[in-house]
């Protein structure tokens, strides 16, 4: 993320020298990833990487409507094939990852970490 703005604890990984704590990203077992049809990205409620509240992976879930919709199918489909989300970031899944094995109990199977 290269905007200066202040912006809410969660969103962005640190970045870290230590090679038993990379960022997400950096492990390979994370996506950002969104809905599209004919080519062209589906409204879910905010633009991809703006990090504000309403981009909380359950911000809209008050809010009756197609983009609260489409946020649960997008959550569906990857937590049906073994994904966590990132609470923070509707767009933002992993799985063997630290977070994703802290979330599920499993042992990552991305990036560095002890037995």
């Amino acid at each position: 993320y290269a905007g200066g703005a202040d912006i809410e604890p969660g969103f962005v990984s640190a970045p870290s020298a230590d090679p038993a704590t990379p960022p997400p990203h950096l492990t390979g077992g994370t996506v950002d990833i969104t809905l599209a049809f004919d080519g062209s990205p589906l409204a879910l409620g905010t633009d991809f990487d703006e990090f504000v509240p309403a981009a909380h992976a359950d911000a809209l879930e008050h809010e009756p409507g197609l983009a609260r919709d489409l946020r649960r199918l997008l959550w569906s489909a990857m937590t049906g094939a073994g994904f966590v989300v990132l609470t923070q970031e509707w767009w933002h899944f992993e799985s063997g990852t630290r977070r994703w094995a802290a979330v599920t109990g499993g042992k990552p199977r991305y990036g560095a970490y002890s037995a």
